[in-house]
């Protein structure tokens, strides 16, 4: 039976557990007293902050290095399953259910995991060498690959691997592989994949740094189910593969690769792109650092999600994405877009895609660029110092996208020289709503709406220090505009051309216009259908503008009313317009 100092090892990286810490856990400060169930009957346990990750690789180490453990964490399970917990501290004279575990989960979780791994090895015992990336690892790590074996340790190193004719090829699955610390180099002469996870179940990747040296991929997944790929470093992806990819097609079949989790991993200076998402479903990618990629090749970017026509001879319909979740990461230094999503050469479009609270930083292009979509939600997201005008590009004029939301986005410091964009810019989409977003600082408009259609609601944004503050042109249907703010704008605050039907309601136009670009703060023009421009306010109005709000020809059946211009006035030019009254200049 697994005795009170062996259980404190394993759950304590840092050691074990002091005389007085055995005291308040058992009554005795005996460390070699064997566990039962009648020795936990304290509710106090020491608060041990713990390293997870350091946790299961030091597990790992020992289970490597001495069999025993493998039986007695056995052990220390069957005995934990055995006991008749309290729920709640002070209950009964037993530990508690929330203590308990606090002292054993980190011991026990990777162990209790999975019934169906075979074993634990280390690969040093199966031929793998550190040699500083000079000698071939190739043949052992195939070995190790191809084996399927349980759960592999790869010790602190780097290793070479040569991967020539065929790819590194994992099919089965309940594996895990470990290597924190070692560093996976395919040598000058690979042309193949490092890894290729080919229809496999449940596998777990991580603390391992590959580098693709400039040869080929690192890892790709192509109808894969439940991946983890955590702790990792990818780098030094060529021009013509991603560092990364999540695939699917699989030969002779039509899976997805789904459910797979990219986390806490670094992925960086890669040619092209650093990681790649098409035929997939449900892949999250998540707190992780894209920095550095694009380099001198198409798509010049950290992160490239596309659907794609399917290839001669594959099974099945178009490949495309189906419930991307992109969340927390950081894009640095990308030579074009942070991110790209788009529907590539396939015909169906991706759908249900999340693009919640990154950061975007220092783009040679958008910082995010996102095409037709169906059901997209871009949330909480930054993008500082973007080399396009239009830092945060959402739509195809060739293809419609569906059912927008873009909330609490904020565009700082545009470098973009093209004037004629919105640093928020929304092209060809039918549905949207645009709230509590800030783009601030560049030579382009605030926000450009443009050729939408359906449901559009724009409102609580702010506008500041930009061309012009908001843009509508060619949309269809129904626009309303509310509560919106322009400040400190060389054009208009607002802008409406050639649409249809609008409402302009409780917006402030403040200093915009200073350089006289159209005749007024409120500008609109060319539109048919209904309109409604009212409870508007124009402050600040600069003497190079005629008017605080003009509306001109083609202006059919708008009602300009209860509005506040201050320091101008408002002219009505064309058919159509009227004067509702209750306007104050």
């Amino acid at each position: 039976m697994t005795t009170i100092q062996e259980l404190s090892t394993l759950a304590t990286v840092g050691g074990a557990l002091d005389s007085d810490e055995l005291l308040l856990l058992t009554g005795s400060g005996t460390s070699n007293k064997m566990i039962s169930a009648s020795d936990f009957r304290y509710p106090q346990v020491a608060a041990i902050q713990r390293n997870q990750a350091a946790l299961v690789q030091e597990i790992a180490n020992r289970i490597a290095a001495d069999q025993s453990y493998a039986s007695q964490l056995t052990t220390l399970t069957s005995l934990i399953a055995s006991l008749t917990l309290a729920e709640e501290p002070g209950a009964a004279e037993l530990i508690s259910l929330r203590d308990l575990r606090r002292l054993i989960t980190a011991a026990t979780a990777y162990a209790a995991l999975d019934d169906a791994l075979s074993g634990v090895y280390n690969a040093a015992s199966l031929g793998m060498k550190p040699s500083n990336g000079a000698a071939d690892n190739g043949a052992a790590w195939r070995t190790i690959v191809e084996s399927g074996a349980g759960t592999i340790i790869v010790p602190e190193g780097t290793y070479g691997i040569e991967a020539i004719g065929s790819h590194i090829t994992m099919t089965g699955g309940n594996v895990r592989l470990y290597g924190y610390g070692a560093t996976l180099q395919l040598s000058s002469a690979s042309d193949k994949f490092l890894l290729w996870l080919l229809g496999t179940n449940r596998v777990l990747i991580e603390g391992f740094t590959f580098d693709c040296n400039g040869r080929s991929a690192a890892i790709q997944t192509n109808g894969a189910f439940n991946t983890w790929i955590r702790h990792c470093e990818f780098k030094n992806a060529p021009s013509d593969v991603s560092a990364l990819s999540v695939t699917g097609n699989t030969p002779g079949g039509e899976a997805k690769s789904t459910d797979t989790y990219i986390e806490l991993c670094y992925l960086h200076d890669c040619e092209s792109r650093a990681m790649t998402v098409t035929d997939a479903r449900r892949t999250f990618i998540q707190r992780s650092v894209f920095d550095s990629n694009g380099g001198s090749a198409s798509p010049y970017t950290g992160l490239n999600v596309e659907s794609h026509a399917k290839q001669g001879g594959d099974p099945g319909d178009d490949e495309s994405v189906i419930d991307l979740f992109v969340t927390h990461n950081y894009f640095l230094n990308s030579t074009g877009p942070g991110m790209v999503v788009t529907k590539g050469t396939s015909s169906i479009l991706p759908s249900r895609i999340h693009i919640l609270h990154n950061v975007a930083v220092d783009s040679g292009s958008s910082s995010y660029n996102l095409g037709a979509i169906n059901d997209l939600t871009v949330l909480g997201n930054w993008a500082i110092n973007s080399g396009a005008t239009n830092a945060l590009g959402i739509g195809d004029s060739g293809t419609q996208g569906t059912d927008l939301v873009c909330v609490y986005n904020r565009v700082l410091n545009n470098l973009g020289t093209n004037n004629a964009l919105g640093l928020i810019s929304i092209t060809n989409y039918e549905n949207i709503a645009v709230a509590h977003n800030i783009a601030d600082g560049g030579v382009g408009f605030g926000f450009s709406i443009d050729s939408c259609s359906g449901d559009q609601n724009v409102f609580d944004n702010l506008a500041r220090n930009v061309r012009e503050g908001f843009r509508f042109r060619d949309t269809a249907d129904l626009l309303l505009a509310s509560r919106n703010r322009a400040k400190n704008c060389t054009g208009p605050g607002f802008n409406i051309f050639s649409g249809i039907n609008f409402v302009l309601d409780s917006n402030i136009a403040d200093n915009t216009n200073t350089a006289g670009e159209e005749s007024a703060e409120f500008y609109w023009k060319a539109n048919s259908g209904v309109g409604r421009l009212a409870n508007n306010i124009g402050w600040n109005t600069p003497t190079g503008s005629t008017y605080t709000a003009r509306v001109e020809s083609g202006g059919s059946n708008v009602l300009v009313t209860n509005n506040d211009f201050y320091g101008g006035s408002f002219s009505i030019h064309g058919a159509g317009g009227s004067n509702g009254g209750g306007n104050r200049t």
